[in-house]
Protein backbone atom coordinates (compact mmCIF):
# COMPACT_ATOMS: atom_id res chain seq x y z
CA UNK A 1 0.00 0.00 0.00
CA UNK A 2 2.66 2.26 1.19
CA UNK A 3 4.34 1.94 -2.69
CA UNK A 4 0.87 3.01 -4.39
CA UNK A 5 2.20 6.95 -4.03
CA UNK A 6 5.56 6.39 -5.50
CA UNK A 7 3.73 4.67 -8.04
CA UNK A 8 1.68 7.09 -9.05
CA UNK A 9 4.88 10.34 -8.96
CA UNK A 10 6.34 7.60 -11.35
CA UNK A 11 3.30 7.46 -14.01
CA UNK A 12 3.10 11.12 -14.16
CA UNK A 13 6.28 11.65 -15.01
CA UNK A 14 6.40 9.28 -17.66
CA UNK A 15 3.36 11.17 -18.82
CA UNK A 16 3.42 13.43 -21.55
CA UNK A 17 1.03 15.22 -20.30
CA UNK A 18 3.26 17.15 -17.42
CA UNK A 19 5.04 19.17 -20.91
CA UNK A 20 4.42 22.64 -20.17
CA UNK A 21 5.58 23.84 -23.44
CA UNK A 22 2.15 25.85 -24.50
CA UNK A 23 2.97 27.98 -27.87
CA UNK A 24 0.72 31.11 -27.21
CA UNK A 25 -0.02 33.89 -30.17
CA UNK A 26 0.83 37.42 -29.68
CA UNK A 27 -1.74 39.52 -31.20
CA UNK A 28 0.09 42.63 -32.18
CA UNK A 29 -1.92 45.54 -33.64
CA UNK A 30 -0.94 47.85 -36.05
CA UNK A 31 -1.57 51.78 -35.15
CA UNK A 32 -2.86 53.52 -38.08
CA UNK A 33 -2.09 56.86 -39.05
CA UNK A 34 -4.65 58.86 -39.93
CA UNK A 35 -4.38 62.32 -41.99
CA UNK A 36 -7.20 64.74 -42.72
CA UNK A 37 -9.87 63.82 -45.71
CA UNK A 38 -10.93 66.69 -47.89
CA UNK A 39 -14.53 66.37 -50.05
CA UNK A 40 -15.03 69.77 -52.60
CA UNK A 41 -18.59 71.03 -51.98
CA UNK A 42 -20.40 71.97 -55.08
CA UNK A 43 -23.90 73.55 -56.06
CA UNK A 44 -26.60 73.85 -58.44
CA UNK A 45 -29.54 76.25 -59.25
CA UNK A 46 -31.99 74.19 -60.97
CA UNK A 47 -30.67 72.33 -64.10
CA UNK A 48 -27.59 74.81 -64.10
CA UNK A 49 -24.06 73.32 -64.11
CA UNK A 50 -22.40 72.59 -60.50
CA UNK A 51 -19.66 75.40 -59.46
CA UNK A 52 -17.62 75.43 -56.41
CA UNK A 53 -19.31 76.16 -52.95
CA UNK A 54 -16.31 74.88 -50.65
CA UNK A 55 -14.04 72.54 -49.24
CA UNK A 56 -15.25 70.17 -46.85
CA UNK A 57 -12.27 68.76 -44.47
CA UNK A 58 -12.02 65.46 -41.98
CA UNK A 59 -9.60 65.80 -39.65
CA UNK A 60 -9.05 61.97 -39.92
CA UNK A 61 -11.13 59.62 -41.45
CA UNK A 62 -12.39 58.15 -37.65
CA UNK A 63 -13.36 62.04 -36.72
CA UNK A 64 -16.14 62.99 -35.45
CA UNK A 65 -15.42 66.66 -36.38
CA UNK A 66 -15.24 68.57 -40.18
CA UNK A 67 -14.43 72.23 -41.02
CA UNK A 68 -16.23 74.00 -44.06
CA UNK A 69 -14.36 76.70 -45.91
CA UNK A 70 -17.70 77.77 -47.76
CA UNK A 71 -16.92 80.44 -50.76
CA UNK A 72 -20.42 81.65 -51.52
CA UNK A 73 -20.19 84.20 -54.87
CA UNK A 74 -22.24 87.64 -54.38
CA UNK A 75 -24.93 87.01 -56.66
CA UNK A 76 -25.85 83.62 -54.68
CA UNK A 77 -28.90 85.70 -53.00
CA UNK A 78 -29.89 86.77 -55.93
CA UNK A 79 -30.02 83.11 -57.89
CA UNK A 80 -31.21 81.39 -55.32
CA UNK A 81 -34.38 84.09 -55.27
CA UNK A 82 -34.91 83.97 -58.67
CA UNK A 83 -34.76 79.59 -58.27
CA UNK A 84 -37.34 80.34 -55.39
CA UNK A 85 -39.25 82.08 -57.40
CA UNK A 86 -39.84 79.63 -60.13
CA UNK A 87 -40.19 76.54 -57.33
CA UNK A 88 -36.99 74.91 -58.64
CA UNK A 89 -34.64 72.42 -56.70
CA UNK A 90 -31.10 73.27 -54.97
CA UNK A 91 -29.01 70.84 -55.85
CA UNK A 92 -25.69 69.64 -53.37
CA UNK A 93 -22.82 67.90 -54.96
CA UNK A 94 -20.11 66.20 -52.76
CA UNK A 95 -16.97 65.05 -54.50
CA UNK A 96 -14.05 62.71 -53.03
CA UNK A 97 -10.64 62.34 -54.29
CA UNK A 98 -12.17 58.67 -55.01
CA UNK A 99 -13.99 60.33 -58.36
CA UNK A 100 -17.34 59.08 -55.94
CA UNK A 101 -19.94 61.77 -56.33
CA UNK A 102 -23.16 61.74 -53.82
CA UNK A 103 -25.82 64.48 -54.35
CA UNK A 104 -28.68 65.98 -52.28
CA UNK A 105 -31.35 68.27 -53.63
CA UNK A 106 -33.64 71.19 -52.08
CA UNK A 107 -36.52 73.20 -52.63
CA UNK A 108 -35.12 76.27 -53.30
CA UNK A 109 -38.24 78.38 -51.74
CA UNK A 110 -37.52 76.71 -48.04
CA UNK A 111 -33.96 77.29 -47.96
CA UNK A 112 -34.96 80.87 -49.03
CA UNK A 113 -37.26 80.84 -46.49
CA UNK A 114 -34.84 79.71 -43.81
CA UNK A 115 -32.80 82.46 -44.80
CA UNK A 116 -30.34 80.42 -46.35
CA UNK A 117 -29.08 78.35 -43.32
CA UNK A 118 -28.62 75.01 -43.90
CA UNK A 119 -27.19 71.80 -41.99
CA UNK A 120 -24.97 69.38 -44.25
CA UNK A 121 -25.37 66.00 -42.40
CA UNK A 122 -22.60 63.65 -44.08
CA UNK A 123 -22.89 60.24 -43.70
CA UNK A 124 -19.20 58.13 -44.29
CA UNK A 125 -18.08 54.90 -43.66
CA UNK A 126 -15.87 53.59 -41.18
CA UNK A 127 -13.03 54.56 -43.81
CA UNK A 128 -13.90 58.00 -44.01
CA UNK A 129 -15.63 57.83 -47.67
CA UNK A 130 -19.23 59.34 -48.08
CA UNK A 131 -21.66 57.39 -48.50
CA UNK A 132 -24.49 60.44 -48.62
CA UNK A 133 -24.99 63.57 -47.96
CA UNK A 134 -28.58 65.36 -46.78
CA UNK A 135 -29.46 69.30 -46.53
CA UNK A 136 -31.45 69.35 -43.49
CA UNK A 137 -33.12 72.95 -43.23
CA UNK A 138 -34.91 74.70 -40.44
CA UNK A 139 -37.94 74.74 -41.82
CA UNK A 140 -39.86 73.77 -45.04
CA UNK A 141 -43.03 76.33 -45.00
CA UNK A 142 -42.21 78.26 -47.89
CA UNK A 143 -45.16 80.20 -50.31
CA UNK A 144 -44.17 80.94 -53.92
CA UNK A 145 -46.98 83.36 -54.09
CA UNK A 146 -45.97 85.75 -51.48
CA UNK A 147 -41.97 85.16 -51.76
CA UNK A 148 -40.32 88.98 -51.29
CA UNK A 149 -36.79 89.42 -51.86
CA UNK A 150 -34.75 89.59 -48.26
CA UNK A 151 -30.83 89.66 -47.30
CA UNK A 152 -29.57 86.95 -46.49
CA UNK A 153 -27.26 85.66 -44.26
CA UNK A 154 -25.87 82.12 -45.32
CA UNK A 155 -24.53 80.08 -42.12
CA UNK A 156 -24.36 76.16 -43.04
CA UNK A 157 -22.85 73.60 -40.32
CA UNK A 158 -22.06 69.87 -40.93
CA UNK A 159 -22.66 66.75 -38.74
CA UNK A 160 -20.44 63.68 -39.59
CA UNK A 161 -22.52 60.70 -39.37
CA UNK A 162 -20.88 57.51 -38.93
CA UNK A 163 -22.58 53.96 -38.50
CA UNK A 164 -23.36 52.53 -34.77
CA UNK A 165 -21.57 49.25 -34.07
CA UNK A 166 -24.67 46.91 -33.25
CA UNK A 167 -23.93 43.97 -30.54
CA UNK A 168 -21.74 41.20 -31.78
CA UNK A 169 -23.49 37.31 -32.17
CA UNK A 170 -21.80 35.01 -30.09
CA UNK A 171 -20.43 32.88 -32.90
CA UNK A 172 -17.34 32.47 -31.47
CA UNK A 173 -17.99 30.36 -28.42
CA UNK A 174 -20.48 28.20 -30.31
CA UNK A 175 -18.07 27.04 -32.50
CA UNK A 176 -15.61 26.13 -30.45
CA UNK A 177 -17.91 24.23 -28.90
CA UNK A 178 -18.92 22.95 -32.46
CA UNK A 179 -15.69 22.25 -33.14
CA UNK A 180 -14.96 20.33 -29.83
CA UNK A 181 -17.76 17.80 -30.65
CA UNK A 182 -16.96 17.02 -34.34
CA UNK A 183 -13.43 16.49 -33.23
CA UNK A 184 -12.53 14.92 -29.79
CA UNK A 185 -9.00 14.65 -30.39
CA UNK A 186 -8.74 17.89 -30.17
CA UNK A 187 -11.14 18.25 -27.17
CA UNK A 188 -8.64 15.74 -25.40
CA UNK A 189 -5.52 17.62 -26.11
CA UNK A 190 -7.03 21.38 -25.13
CA UNK A 191 -7.86 19.08 -21.64
CA UNK A 192 -4.13 17.85 -21.61
CA UNK A 193 -2.50 21.13 -22.28
CA UNK A 194 -5.14 22.43 -19.13
CA UNK A 195 -3.03 19.64 -17.32
CA UNK A 196 0.17 20.48 -18.43
CA UNK A 197 -0.38 24.22 -17.59
CA UNK A 198 -0.81 23.57 -13.68
CA UNK A 199 -0.23 19.74 -12.65
CA UNK A 200 2.52 21.47 -10.13
CA UNK A 201 -0.35 22.29 -8.41
CA UNK A 202 -2.94 19.27 -8.86
CA UNK A 203 0.09 16.53 -7.86
CA UNK A 204 0.76 17.75 -4.41
CA UNK A 205 -2.97 17.50 -3.72
CA UNK A 206 -3.34 14.43 -5.35
CA UNK A 207 -0.38 12.70 -3.17
CA UNK A 208 -1.69 14.30 -0.02
CA UNK A 209 -4.96 12.99 -0.41
CA UNK A 210 -3.50 9.09 -1.23
CA UNK A 211 -0.99 9.78 1.69
CA UNK A 212 -2.98 10.75 4.29
CA UNK A 213 -5.87 8.64 3.35
CA UNK A 214 -3.66 5.31 2.51
CA UNK A 215 -0.75 5.63 4.64
CA UNK A 216 -2.10 3.36 7.75
CA UNK A 217 -2.63 -0.23 7.57
CA UNK A 218 -4.84 -1.69 10.09
CA UNK A 219 -2.98 -3.59 13.51
CA UNK A 220 -2.41 -7.17 13.27
CA UNK A 221 -5.28 -9.63 13.65
CA UNK A 222 -3.19 -10.53 17.16
CA UNK A 223 -2.34 -7.77 18.78
CA UNK A 224 -5.74 -6.44 18.18
CA UNK A 225 -7.30 -9.49 19.74
CA UNK A 226 -7.68 -10.05 24.09
CA UNK A 227 -6.35 -11.97 26.29
CA UNK A 228 -6.64 -16.07 25.71
CA UNK A 229 -9.73 -17.25 27.27
CA UNK A 230 -8.90 -19.16 30.54
CA UNK A 231 -8.96 -22.77 30.02
CA UNK A 232 -11.78 -24.65 30.77
CA UNK A 233 -12.09 -26.19 34.45
CA UNK A 234 -13.02 -30.21 34.56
Amino acid sequence: MRLLPWLLVALLLASPVLSADVDEDVAVEEEEVEGPVTCEIEHAFGDGPFTKRGSLQLKSASSQFASLDQQLPESFGDQLYELAKADGLYRVRVRQASGANVLASVRACALYASGARDKLVVHVDSAGHVQSVNVVLPTQQCDVATMKKKQLQPKTSVVISRPSAGPEPFLEDYVKELERRQNPQRAAEENQSFLGKYWMYILPLVLYTLMSGGGQQAPAGGAAGGAAAAPARS
